[in-house]
């Protein structure tokens, strides 16, 4: 059968590993797990107020694509952001069918219906917005939240409002200190 081949390709030559995917999707998950459980990263992006569904799909990918985890918050929040966008784009390409399809869609998202049917997906000034809008107080949502909760570390309230409360309105953890924060 290999009677024109030398003898020594033969016996170095190996076919690659077979791979299983399900094996490979468990590995991939224990990481995604691993991640979400200890990275720094992820705990500051989730009190940032990031959906802990949008954190994961932007950790998987980034295994996916680069095998790693993040080096830099900035690089996490660009990829929840971008897959945010993604999805927004998905959603317009398939799930348009008529005008108020999109504005039941941007009323659930807290846009208006012309920003959503002038754009595939936020801006940079919508996105800044919806950031500063997650910043508001939690109590009065007429100022900016300046006041970190401990021992939960929820910034949710402001000077005002901190006075007025025991308990975290987001966790409902017992406040024993109240710091105020300043923004650069």
């Amino acid at each position: 059968m290999y009677d024109d081949v030398p003898p020594q390709i033969i016996e170095t030559q190996r076919s690659p590993p077979i791979l299983n995917p399900t094996t490979e999707q468990q590995k991939l998950m224990g990481k995604v797990d691993h991640e979400m459980e200890t990275s720094h990263l992820v705990e500051n992006a989730k009190l940032m107020g990031f959906e802990m569904d949008d954190i994961r799909q932007a950790v998987m990918r980034n295994f996916e694509e680069n095998g790693e985890s993040f080096s830099s918050f900035r690089s996490l929040v660009d990829a929840i952001l971008d897959d945010n966008s993604a999805s927004l784009l998905e959603e317009e390409r398939i799930g348009s069918t008529s005008v108020a399809d999109a504005d039941l869609r941007s009323i659930a998202s807290g846009r208006s219906g012309a920003q959503y049917q002038g754009s595939a997906h936020p801006s940079s000034s919508e996105v800044i917005r919806r950031l500063e809008d997650s910043r508001v107080c939690r109590m009065c949502h007429t100022v900016v939240a300046d006041i970190v909760l401990m021992p939960c570390g929820h910034l949710v309230c402001c000077s005002n409002c901190c006075h007025i409360i025991t308990k975290c309105p987001l966790c409902e953890s017992e406040i024993q200190k109240a710091i105020k924060t300043y923004s650069a």
